[in-house]
């Protein structure tokens, strides 16, 4: 009899613990072809995502992720080897971590612990998957954060790192795969309702290089923001950030973003946001001042390369409109101009940017989109093509 009941206890026991897991897999496939008025290439990626969530004390949860994935481009006109994402880097630990919320009274505790997302306020200076932690104190209207993130055990290809020139010589390595190993800091604070419907805040971030080989660089940014709300359809945000860096000498820099967006959910969710985005170049030539570093070097662009859409040494506007005719349908056309700004007699204005978007989602079940685009660059700053463009088609089967 004690042994059908301790095996009747034991059996609800892992019943429950089943019960409370959330598992799943997702299957993703992007195919792309794209090139310019010379060039016609073709891309393909896929990826397979499994992950596993289970609760630990009701309060927080042990989140682990991981794929495999593949990916090639293939040159059609003019004819040449394929390019295929190194083996070494076809299976990579994504999200990974133990995370969870709780409160003492008036004041909320949040933490996460792992591998994990890290990003600034802006999102161009640094964001990414990284090894690390980070908490958070909620304060009534005060927000508190602290976190500590490494670099250098992140793929080099997902970190994108371009800080110096050590890190460049890195990234077109060959034989080596991992990120450059720099360690991160990040300080958050931001108070709500000084000003009814707006939040001021200020995120001071700080890296710094452990791999010495030509020399180290490190760099520090001091991020105030402020965003709110005006009326019921108006949402508005602006940031800024000013660099110190320290190699050989002492540097500095500046950034800046601005956006504004209307929304009204009664005209089938039409979305208006305008955005403008400043990274400094270097307008003192031989002084102190330098363009803008960020830590991850993402590209800001959908159709323009990687070496245009970086942000550093530019001024974009953009324009970008929405709408949502049917549940679970988004239809979306964006417009960016890029500049250059810069004391010598070159041109300013780098091209245009037109990209459409229509993606569909069927509940959590299944997703799929088709994206296309031109960028048609100013011939007097970029010689080697009059037009790129790209279309792709994605979608992720959540099973």
């Amino acid at each position: 009899m004690k042994r059908t009941v301790l095996f009747l206890i034991i059996a609800w026991s892992i019943t429950i613990q089943v019960a409370a897991l959330d598992f799943g897999f997702n299957l993703s496939n992007a195919t792309g072809l794209n090139g310019t008025d010379k060039t016609f290439n073709i891309s393909q990626a896929n990826e397979a995502e499994a992950f596993i969530e289970f609760p630990v004390k009701g309060f927080s949860s042990i989140y682990v992720s991981g794929e495999a994935r593949f990916s090639g481009a293939f040159p059609i006109k003019p004819k040449g080897s394929a390019q295929f994402l190194p083996l070494a880097q076809s299976f990579r630990l994504k999200r990974t971590d133990w995370s969870g919320n709780t409160a003492f009274n008036t004041i909320g505790l949040q933490w996460a612990v792992g591998r994990t997302f890290f990003d600034d306020y802006s999102r161009k200076i640094l964001s990414g998957l990284f090894d690390g932690g980070k908490v958070g104190l909620t304060i009534k209207n005060t927000y508190l954060a602290f976190a500590l993130g490494y670099t250098g055990l992140t793929y080099k290809s997902d970190a994108q790192i371009r800080i110096d020139q050590d890190d460049k010589a890195q990234m077109s390595n060959k034989d080596t795969v991992l990120a450059p190993q720099r360690l991160f800091l990040l300080l958050s604070s931001s108070f709500q309702e000084l000003i009814p419907s707006h939040t001021f805040g200020v995120d001071m971030l700080a890296q710094f290089d452990l791999l010495k080989q030509t020399g180290r660089t490190h760099t520090q940014y001091v991020i105030p923001y402020v965003h709110g709300r005006i009326g019921r359809n108006v949402n508005w945000k602006y940031w800024g950030a000013v660099l110190f860096g320290e190699d050989t000498q002492f540097f500095y820099s500046v950034a800046s973003g601005l956006a504004a967006q209307y929304f009204n959910p009664d005209w089938y969710y039409f979305t208006l946001t305008g955005k403008l985005d400043w990274a400094a170049g270097d307008y003192d030539e031989t002084g102190s001042m330098r363009p803008f570093i960020p830590i991850t070097d993402i590209k800001q662009t959908v159709v323009a390369d990687a070496t245009v859409g970086q942000f550093s040494n530019t001024l974009t506007a953009g324009l970008t409109v929405s709408v949502r005719p049917i549940r679970g349908l988004l239809t979306e056309l964006s417009y960016i101009a890029l500049t250059s700004p810069n004391t010598k007699k070159n041109p300013a204005y780098v091209g245009s940017e037109l990209s459409g978007k229509i993606a569909y989602s069927f509940y959590n079940d299944f997703d799929a989109s088709f994206t296309g685009g031109v960028f048609i660059p100013n011939t007097k700053v970029i010689t080697t093509y009059n037009l790129r463009w790209l279309t792709k088609f994605a979608f992720t089967v959540y099973l």
